[in-house]
């Protein structure tokens, strides 16, 4: 069975990462510090943005 709790029933971290996010709320970029995700947010085409990235909300 996995568990995030050690032996003496106290939770740990078991994955740590660093998130970055540049821009602004609605046509920016979210990755992690590493790039292995990478996105780039825009508002949808049906609420008049770009539409041409991950939705924000």
């Amino acid at each position: 069975m996995f568990s995030s709790e050690n032996t003496k029933g106290k939770p740990y971290s078991l994955y740590t990462a660093e998130a970055l996010s540049v821009g602004d709320a609605r046509n920016g970029q979210a990755y992690l510090a590493d790039r292995s995700i990478d996105l780039k947010m825009s508002v949808p085409k049906e609420m008049g943005g770009a539409g041409d990235g991950i939705n924000p909300e």
